[in-house]
């Protein structure tokens, strides 16, 4: 997300906040797979979406993000990984998710209410 922003030149988004905004795309993840309960989602969701910017995301920018995603130094053999929380405070890294998964952690930070 951080890489991203700078290439679209809008409001940057700094280190910390895109760190944060991905721990909620991959707290979706968790919750997509069944790693996470529901309230836990809504407790980490709810909390980064009170204090961090909102993404500016749509659906065509989706393949640009992913394709962003598949160059990250954490990824093997031509596979995204991530690290995936089972819950709060614990995880599971190298985690190969789904692309539906990606998409729909997306689209649901998208559409979340930020308070901003």
């Amino acid at each position: 997300l951080e890489t991203f922003s700078f290439e679209r030149g809008e409001s940057e988004l700094i280190h910390g906040e895109a760190v944060a905004l991905g721990m909620m795309a991959e707290s979706h993840i968790s919750y997509s797979k069944g790693l996470l309960k529901k309230e836990h989602l809504e407790s980490i969701s709810s909390f980064i979406a009170k204090w961090y910017p909102s993404p500016r995301l749509d659906e065509l920018t989706y393949h640009r993000i992913i394709e962003i995603m598949r160059k990250d130094k954490k990824n093997k053999e031509d596979h995204i990984r991530m690290a995936l929380i089972d819950d709060i405070g614990s995880c599971r890294i190298d985690v190969k998710p789904k692309m539906s998964h990606i998409i729909d952690a997306l689209i649901y930070m998208q559409r979340y209410p930020f308070g901003n």
